[in-house]
C-alpha cells in the first residue's frame, strides 16, 4: 500500500503544476493549486519521517486556509468584504474576492487533510473520521463541478477538474497509507464511523439547502428592485400623460393655435415639473413644428415638416392629425439627437371641434431611468432596458457582475421591452447569509468529535471488558489455590486411607496439651 500512495501522491503534482500554466479559469486556481502543493509537499515530508520540517509547512498553510473559510463566516460587521478585497489588491493580478476565494467545500477538504497529517494519520486520534469527512466534501464538490450550477449563484460553485482530480488523489494516498490498520480494527472502528458518516450526510444535505435558500433570497430581492423600478416607470408615465392631457385640454378650451408667448409660458411649468423632458412642440394639421419649448437645443426643430423627417413615425402622427385620438411612439432616434418616446395628443376647437394640431411631447428614456434610479438604490445594480436587437439603456455598473439577472417586460411608448437588473458581485457577497457555512464547519467539526467520542468509549469499554476478564481468572485462580491448600494441610495431618488423624496430628494435639498444662 505505500507504493500505492506514493503513486498516488506523484500523479497528483503534474495536475497541480498543469492547471497553474494552463492559465483557464476560473481565478480560484491561484489560490487552490499553491494550497494543494504545500499539502502534497507536507505529505511527501511526513512519509519521509521528516516531522519537524512537515508541520513547519503544513501548519501556516492550515493557517492560512483556515482564513479562507473564515471569510464565509465572519459578519460583515465583524470583517466587511471590502476589507478582505483591499487585502487582495495588494496582490498583482486585479483579483476579486469572488473570483478568487474557492468554495468552502474545497477549503473544508484541504484544511481536513492538513489535519490529519498533522496528526500523524492515528486511529486513535479520528483518522478515519477526518478522511471519512474529506471524501464526503469532495464528493459534493464533484458533483457541484461537473451538474449544471445552480440558479441564481452568490459565490463560486465548483473547482477546476485538474484540481479536483488532484484532491481526490492526495486523500487516496493518505487512506491508502491507513487500509492496514483499518482492516485489523475494523470491529472497533465501524460503528463510531457509520454515526459520523450519518452526521456528515446531514450536515452537507443541511448546508446545501440553506444555501440554495439563501440564494433564492437573493433573487427575491433584485425581483423586488426590478419589480420597483417597473412600477415607477409606469407609474411615472401614466403620471406625465394625464399631465399633458390637461396641457392639450388647455389649448382646446383656448380654441386657436397658441402664440409664442403663451406656449412658452404655459410648456414651461410643465417641461419643470417633469425634468426628463427633452421638449414639448405644437404641431399644425400639416405636420409642420410651429412652436417649441425650450428652444435652447431645438431651435432646428421650428418649421420642420415630421411627415417628411421622421417616416416611421408618420402612422403615429396621424392618430392625432387626421383622426383626432392620442398616438405614441416606440423608442425612436430624434432629430435633435438622443432616442426616447414622443407621444402626439390632439388639440381641437372645443366649440366647433375642428382639429388645430397636435401637442407633441418628446419624452428621453435615459433621463426618464435616471430620475428612477436616483429614488432606488441602483449603484451596485446593473439596470437595462433592451430588446432582443440592442440595448436601450445601462445604468449602474458595467463590470465585475453576476452571471445571472433578473428579467420582467415593461411598456414604453408603443414598445414592450425587457428590464433587466443583474446584481454586483460586491453586493451579493455583502449580501450572503454567513448561517450556511457556520452550520457546515461546525456540523463536520460535531461529526468528528461524535466519532472520537464513540471510538474512546468503546476503546475503554473494551480495555474494561479485558481488565474484568483479568479480575475473574485471577480471583478462580485464588479460589483454587486456597482449595488446593487447604487439602495439602488436611492430608499432613490425616491418613489418606482411614481418614483418621496421623501421628502428625497427634503429636500436635500432644504437644497442645502439655502447653496447655503448664500454663495452668
Amino acid at each position: 500500500m505505500r507504493l500505492v500512495s506514493s503513486l498516488m501522491l506523484y500523479l497528483s503534482l503534474p495536475l497541480i503544476v498543469w492547471t497553474l500554466w494552463s492559465g483557464e479559469d476560473p481565478a480560484q486556481r491561484w489560490v487552490l493549486a499553491p494550497l494543494l502543493g504545500l499539502l502534497a509537499l507536507g505529505q511527501w515530508f511526513t512519509w519521509q519521517r521528516w516531522i519537524t520540517l512537515s508541520r513547519w509547512l503544513l501548519i501556516p498553510t492550515a493557517l492560512v486556509t483556515l482564513g479562507a473559510l473564515a471569510s464565509f463566516m465572519l459578519s460583515e460587521n465583524w470583517v466587511s468584504t471590502s476589507v478582505w478585497q483591499g487585502w487582495l489588491d495588494q496582490l498583482p493580478g486585479g483579483l476579486t474576492l469572488y473570483q478568487v476565494r474557492p468554495s468552502p467545500l474545497a477549503l473544508a477538504a484541504l484544511f481536513t487533510l492538513m489535519l490529519n497529517l498533522l496528526l500523524l494519520s492515528r486511529l486513535g486520534l479520528g483518522s478515519p473520521a477526518l478522511l471519512l469527512i474529506v471524501a464526503g466534501c469532495t464528493a459534493l464538490l464533484s458533483a457541484r463541478t461537473l451538474l449544471h450550477d445552480p440558479p441564481h449563484a452568490s459565490a463560486l460553485i465548483g473547482a477546476p477538474p485538474a484540481l479536483l482530480t488532484a484532491l481526490w488523489l492526495l486523500w487516496g494516498g493518505q487512506l491508502a497509507r491507513l487500509v492496514v490498520p483499518l482492516l485489523r480494527y475494523w470491529q472497533r472502528i465501524l460503528p463510531p464511523l457509520a454515526i459520523a458518516f450519518t452526521i456528515m450526510l446531514v450536515v452537507l444535505f443541511g448546508w446545501q439547502q440553506q444555501r440554495q435558500n439563501d440564494n433564492d433570497r437573493l433573487f427575491a430581492q433584485i425581483a423586488n428592485d426590478g419589480d420597483r423600478i417597473a412600477t415607477l416607470l409606469a407609474t411615472e408615465t401614466d403620471a406625465h400623460l394625464k399631465a399633458m392631457r390637461r396641457f392639450a385640454s388647455f389649448w382646446d378650451m383656448l380654441g386657436q393655435i397658441p402664440t409664442r408667448s403663451e406656449w412658452e409660458r404655459q410648456a414651461k411649468r410643465y417641461y419643470e415639473d417633469f425634468g426628463y423632458f427633452r421638449d414639448i412642440a405644437f404641431i399644425d394639421r400639416d405636420g409642420k413644428v410651429i412652436r417649441v419649448y425650450p428652444l435652447r437645443g431645438n431651435q432646428a426643430l421650428l418649421g420642420i415638416n415630421l411627415y417628411r423627417s421622421q417616416l416611421e413615425a408618420n402612422a403615429v402622427l396621424d392618430r392625432p392629425l387626421v383622426y383626432g385620438i392620442e398616438g405614441q411612439t416606440g423608442i425612436i432616434d430624434f432629430l435633435q439627437g438622443g432616442r426616447g418616446v414622443i407621444s402626439y395628443l390632439p388639440v381641437r376647437d372645443i366649440v366647433d371641434g375642428e382639429l388645430l394640431g397636435a401637442v407633441g411631447m418628446v419624452v428621453s428614456v435615459d433621463n426618464l431611468l435616471r430620475s428612477l434610479l436616483r429614488q432606488t438604490h441602483s449603484r451596485d445594480r446593473a439596470i437595462m432596458v433592451l430588446d432582443h436587437q440592442q440595448v436601450y439603456f445601462h445604468g449602474g455598473p458595467l463590470a465585475n457582475l453576476s452571471e445571472w439577472r433578473y428579467q420582467r417586460p415593461v411598456r414604453i411608448g408603443a414598445d414592450t421591452l425587457t428590464l433587466s437588473v443583474q446584481p454586483d458581485l460586491d453586493l451579493l457577497l455583502r449580501q450572503r447569509d454567513r448561517v450556511p457555512e457556520i452550520t457546515l464547519v461546525f456540523g463536520l467539526v460535531l461529526a468528528y468529535l461524535v466519532h472520537m467520542v464513540l471510538y474512546v468509549y468503546r476503546r475503554l469499554a473494551q480495555q474494561h471488558r479485558l481488565v474484568s476478564q483479568t479480575n475473574d481468572s485471577l480471583r478462580h485462580e485464588i479460589t483454587q489455590r486456597e482449595r488446593l491448600q487447604g487439602e495439602i494441610e488436611w492430608l499432613a495431618r490425616h491418613d489418606e486411607l482411614t481418614q483418621l488423624p496421623n501421628r502428625r496430628q497427634l503429636m500436635n494435639w500432644w504437644t497442645s496439651t502439655n502447653r496447655h498444662c503448664r500454663w495452668r
